[in-house]
This record gives structure tokens, C-alpha cells and sequence, in this order.
């Protein structure tokens, strides 16, 4: 068998220090987090968000769930009655529900007259019904106002 040349051994020898070094500074500089990379760096490997792609197809519907167990009979009405001045010109009336009912709907009723109009009958908490009136009435007028809770 012939001995290697000289310049087999120096390439043999050159290719061994490359692997070895890469390797060396492959295990120095290893980056384990991004913490690691400057964030402008970051920035520019990240790009600009690209569109929105379609939308997958529709799943298969869920199991019937068990009937409920509601009852009108959890429901109740909740009252409240105020005179609304007709030298004030307006008033109000707030019905709060019991307990940790809430309310579900309401209403009012007033005594019958043209120049009374609601100017507001909502909701304003999750608990009380509110009703505002304007009294164009050359007399008092009372109002009623009552709240639905369950």
C-alpha cells in the first residue's frame, strides 16, 4: 500500500480543524431564546402579518342538551307608585328587584291625560327598572312603575 502524499495529509488535516472548530463555536454562540436577538434583528425576521386565509368547514353539531327547568312560576312583578308634580314639570320612578333576581322586563302605567309623554322606560342596572316622565298636566299625576324579576 502507497503512503498518503503530503498534501492528502494537510487537506485530511485542514477538513478535521474545520469540523472541529464550527463545532465549537456552534456550541458557544448557540441561541436558546429570542432574548438573545436584537430586536430590530427580530423585527425583520418576522415580516408583516399576511392575509387572513379561508375559513374551515363547519363541525359536526354538539349533543341536545337537557331541557331547562324555568317556570313562570320564579317569575314575580315588583311595584313601586310616585306623584309626579306638575310645578316640578317631571319625575321619576326607580323599582329595584329582590334579592339576587334580576330584572327580565317592565313598564309603567300613569293616569290618563295628552300632555304626559315618557321620556324614558329602560333597564339601568341589571337589578332596576327606571321610568322618567314629563307632567304638561295642570295637576299632579301619579305613576306607577313595575319590574319583571327572576
Amino acid at each position: 500500500m502507497k503512503r498518503p502524499s503530503a498534501a492528502l495529509v494537510v487537506a485530511t488535516a485542514a477538513l478535521c480543524f474545520a469540523v472541529v472548530g464550527t463545532g465549537v463555536a456552534a456550541n458557544h454562540y448557540l441561541i436558546t431564546s429570542t432574548k438573545q436577538i436584537k430586536p430590530s434583528v427580530l423585527k425583520q425576521l418576522r415580516g408583516n402579518t399576511g392575509p387572513r386565509g379561508l375559513q374551515g368547514i363547519q363541525g359536526n353539531p354538539g349533543i341536545q342538551g337537557n331541557p331547562g327547568t324555568f317556570s313562570s312560576a320564579s317569575l314575580q312583578t315588583v311595584t313601586t307608585t310616585v306623584n309626579v308634580s306638575h310645578t316640578l314639570g317631571f319625575g321619576s320612578a326607580d323599582v329595584t328587584c329582590p334579592g339576587s333576581t334580576h330584572v327580565i322586563s317592565g313598564g309603567y302605567t300613569l293616569t290618563a291625560d295628552p300632555n304626559l309623554s315618557v321620556t324614558e322606560d329602560y333597564p339601568s342596572t341589571s337589578t332596576t327598572w327606571r321610568v322618567f316622565v314629563l307632567n304638561g298636566y295642570t295637576a299632579d299625576v301619579s305613576l306607577t312603575a313595575y319590574a319583571i324579576c327572576g
